[in-house]
């Protein structure tokens, strides 16, 4: 249904499932449901960040769920929140190769290597960001 673009009915199903579940995914699409129509509802930004961040945290080698997280502080406003995550992407070592992580790491340091971002010196003396 998320796929469908029907999200009040899937996040209806989503939420439900979560009792049931801890499967990373249903957080990650749940998360991306609420960052999808929080331009209708805001109040559904804090859902979505605390659903992303936990999938983050569920799954910490993996990169989607940081990527939606970035995109979401994006979405919002919180530049500086979104640099964080940024760097946090680029920090991590890449288990799998794939052209999914290439272009998640590219839209990052896109992200950091911006003219409205001060990228802080220690960041990009870090050998793991290059």
């Amino acid at each position: 249904m998320s796929l469908s673009r029907e999200f009040y009915l899937s996040h209806q199903y989503l939420e439900r499932a979560l009792h049931f579940s801890s499967d990373p995914v249903i957080f990650t699409t749940l998360g991306k449901d609420y960052t999808l129509f929080s331009k209708v509802e805001p109040e559904n930004v804090e859902r979505a960040e605390f659903l992303l961040k936990m999938a983050k945290y569920m799954e910490p080698s993996r990169y989607y769920p940081r990527y939606l997280l970035m995109d979401l502080y994006n979405r919002i406003g919180k530049e500086e929140k979104e640099k964080e995550e940024a760097i946090g992407i680029l920090g991590m070592d890449t288990k799998v190769e794939s052209e999914a992580v290439d272009q998640i790491r590219e839209m990052a340091r896109e992200k950091l290597n911006s003219p409205n971002n001060f990228i802080i010196k220690e960041t990009l003396q870090n050998p793991k960001i290059r």
